[in-house]
């Protein structure tokens, strides 16, 4: 046989030598947890039963002690003294009906004035009415305002044009002579415009003139606008090195589709476990940088990390609710408060821990295994009475690995920095890579498993013995006082900075614009002039020379037009009048509707100030009836709390007198009921505990048969 065939034999042979333990492993696990399954099913039952007995174990306690006390306030104080105080309680529960009945009639009174003056008070004319009555007046006033406006344009113009026919009757013959005057005085002119007509030299050097400061002005608009441009750089290069600023802040970034509904929908079995963590997953990626600390945090140097002062304990406990907001708030979840409180039973529960010298996680520094959370423990201080943590109506305990993170750091070279880079990568790790605890993680630190059920949440963090770190939660509906204060970072000052930035920024971008335009519009000149240096170097402009000549035959024309015209004045100056007549006539009934517009202005500010004056006293009428009711309401219930107490009085006298008859016979019988069921939770209790001791001992060994099987399987 080659060395070929010799290394495949040893090959199978090595392979039949691990699958034999293997499926030996695999039987036995599967046989543990049979037994697991079948003894927890025990432990339940036996847990129920435990719990039916106290119950009823408290109930006969409560009636033995019940009984005990009528049996001695009755021997202590006799019957007949017991009489005599149900006849005093009888006495005054007759005067304290008597004032509660006239207090309601005085009440009652009262209130129907209110309600009465409620209505008068809705009766009144609404004064936005009449405001708005008042406005349209004023509109309608002053539409007709400039009606009359119109009309007496109309009648300045009908009088002037009848006085200019008048007057052109009058002057038409005179314009006849004074026109052939007109020619030669034209002629005049026109020798005169000859004489002032400049050289061709002067006319391109007023032009040269005009463009040189035309180039100046470009110029100095160009150089404006270059400062302008660099101003406007600089400020984008400060709003991005601002915004840079944000990015280096401690936060956590979630995907787009990282929602509330998205985990409602798991829940609801609408969507799986695979498909939400390939939607959050992402998120891994997206927050795995380096965070940018304060100077303060980088020198802060931690001593020993489960020993931490109670000012390191508020420090990161503020800075896990300054991460974790955020996210709260864009789920829709309640904000979480770090207070003296959450701070004392966060620490209360490491203290426990360390107690019970209580090993998490698996370590690879002492090679033990991890027993989970310290459920016996924690039941103490979240049931017992007193207790840090007696006040809350729910309560919450999520723990990381810390030895995984902490075994980086050599001793007392751990930072305030290096401690928050620990939790804010703890929190990363459960926030997107929670799959193997269905959510269970992210769900808690998020507030979605308690956000409709508690109003407020409280939290801190604590390290123990073993590095295990504690984030505890507490929920109920009552406001604590003392938070501390959860910080942002500096975020906001960064944010008002930028938007500082980007005001001054449009600012100077309007200034661009305008000086865009006013460059734009010296171009345009620049165009013109260039235009006109042309013309200028062509000669003079002979067009006010030619216009001279063109008067000239017109004035020639207009000698035998004017007598044409002089016919038809007198009768054009006749309708002329007419119409002038006609426009006073208008203008006369235009300036009575104006007057009657004022008046009715003047009603309505009249009628709106009486309706003013008359809301005020309706509301000061119902505010009195208002503040008398309120009183009668107070006494009221101080006469009802009296009368229900007095009935109460009256009723546990009587039912003690009921109730003492054959107490004793009752008494004995309790008694005997109380030991035999006192027996009874002895003898389930000690069940109980067995099988508690079993169902840890299965698990024990089967963590231990597991890693076993796994590190065969590594082997293989």
């Amino acid at each position: 046989m080659d060395n070929k065939g010799i290394v495949q034999n040893d090959i199978a042979d090595a392979q039949d030598k691990v699958q034999k333990p293997q499926q030996n492993l695999k039987d036995e696990i599967k046989n543990l947890n049979k037994d697991i399954v079948e003894f927890t099913e025990l432990k339940n039952e036996k847990e129920s039963e435990l719990d039916n007995l106290l119950n009823l174990q408290i109930s006969l306690q409560n009636e033995y002690a019940k009984l005990v006390n009528i049996k001695e306030k009755i021997s202590n104080e006799g019957e007949e003294s017991q009489k005599e105080e149900l006849e005093r309680n009888k006495k005054s529960l007759e005067r304290v009906e008597k004032s509660l009945h006239e207090t309601e009639l005085q009440w009652n009174d009262n209130h129907r004035k209110l309600i009465q003056a409620k209505k008068d008070l809705n009766n009144v004319e609404e004064v936005s009415n009449i405001e708005k009555k008042q406005v349209n007046a004023k509109d309608s006033s002053e539409i007709i305002k400039r009606d009359v406006e119109r009309a007496d344009r109309k009648v300045k113009i009908s009088y002037e044009d009848w006085m200019r026919k008048k007057k052109e009757i009058e002057s038409t013959e005179k314009d006849i002579a004074q026109c052939k005057n007109d020619i030669s005085s034209k002629k005049k002119q026109l020798e005169k415009e000859k004489d002032k007509l400049p050289t061709t030299d002067k006319l391109v050097k007023e032009v040269q003139k005009k463009i040189d400061k035309n180039l100046e002005n470009i110029d100095t608009v160009q150089k404006q606008r270059d400062e302008l441009q660099s101003i406007l750089s600089k400020l984008a290069i400060a709003i991005e090195k601002e915004k840079n600023k944000i990015d280096l802040l401690p936060q956590i970034r979630i995907p787009q589709d990282y929602t509330q509904l998205l985990f409602e929908n798991f829940n609801y079995g609408k969507i799986s476990r695979e498909e939400v963590a390939d939607i959050i997953s992402p998120g891994l990626e997206l927050n795995n940088k380096k965070l940018n600390f304060s100077e303060i945090d980088d020198k802060n140097k931690i001593s020993d990390v489960t020993k931490l002062t109670l000012q390191e304990l508020i420090e990161i406990s503020t800075f896990v609710a300054s991460l974790l907001n955020p996210l709260r708030e864009k789920m829709g979840s309640r904000l979480i408060e770090v207070t003296p409180d959450s701070i004392q039973f966060t620490q209360a529960v490491v203290d426990r821990y360390n107690q019970d010298n209580w090993q998490t996680f698996y370590s690879q520094k002492s090679n033990k295994l991890g027993l989970g959370h310290d459920i016996e423990g924690l039941s103490d201080l979240w049931n017992q009475t007193p207790s840090v943590f007696e006040d809350y109506d729910s309560k919450d305990e999520e723990l990381a690995n810390g030895e995984e993170y902490f075994n980086e750091f050599s001793d007392n070279e751990m930072t305030m920095a290096d401690l928050k880079t620990v939790i804010y990568r703890v929190l990363v790790d459960f926030l997107f890579n929670d799959t193997k605890n269905n959510f269970g993680h992210l769900e808690t630190l998020l507030g979605l498993n308690k956000s409709k059920d508690y109003s407020t949440h409280y939290m801190a963090v604590g390290i123990d013995n073993n590095l295990a770190i504690h984030f505890e939660f507490a929920y109920n509906n009552i406001k604590a006082n003392g938070s501390y204060v959860i910080s942002d970072f500096g975020k906001k000052n960064i944010e008002a900075k930028i938007n500082e930035l980007k005001a001054e920024q449009a600012g100077n971008l309007i200034k661009l614009s305008d000086l865009n335009s006013q460059l734009e519009n010296e171009n345009k000149n620049k165009i013109a002039l260039e235009e006109e240096l042309q013309n200028a170097q062509k000669g003079p402009d002979m067009t006010g020379i030619m216009k001279l000549e063109d008067d000239l035959n017109s004035l020639n024309k207009n000698i035998s037009v004017l007598q044409d015209r002089l016919r038809g004045k007198n009768n054009l100056s006749e309708l002329v009048r007419e119409e002038w007549i006609k426009n006073k006539g208008l203008l006369r009934r235009e300036e009575n509707k104006f007057e009657a517009s004022k008046a009715a202005i003047t009603a309505t500010e009249i009628e709106l100030n009486s309706i003013k004056i008359d809301l005020s006293q309706k509301e000061k009428q119902v505010e009195k009836y208002n503040k008398s009711e309120l009183e009668n309401s107070e006494q009221l219930n101080i006469l009802k709390v009296n009368y229900e107490t007095i009935q109460e009085n009256i009723q546990t006298i009587l039912d003690d007198l009921k109730e003492y008859n054959g107490i004793d016979q009752k008494i004995e019988e309790l008694k005997e009921k109380l030991i035999n069921n006192e027996k009874d939770v002895a003898k389930i209790t000690a069940v109980y505990n067995d099988l508690v001791v079993k169902v840890q001992s299965y698990q024990n060994v089967l963590e231990y048969k597991e890693k076993e099987l796994s590190d065969l399987q590594e082997y293989e």
